[in-house]
């Protein structure tokens, strides 16, 4: 378990917010998602808290 939490802690939170921003923008407009741009904000937004919670939690633990 010790390997997770040091891979999340070595996590670029900008990098992976950027990654995940592309593939959903990309995924909700092959959909035909009518509003796709404030679905993949929404869904970046809520990826990035996750993360950076995550993160919080790795610094404590380790």
């Amino acid at each position: 378990m010790g390997r997770f939490w040091r891979f999340i802690d070595t996590i670029k939170l900008g990098v992976w917010l950027t990654l995940i921003f592309l593939f959903h923008m990309l995924l909700y407009l092959a959909l035909g998602t009518d509003t796709w741009l404030t679905t993949t904000v929404w869904v970046t937004g809520i990826y990035g808290a996750v993360i950076w919670l995550l993160k919080q939690i790795a610094k404590r633990i380790g």
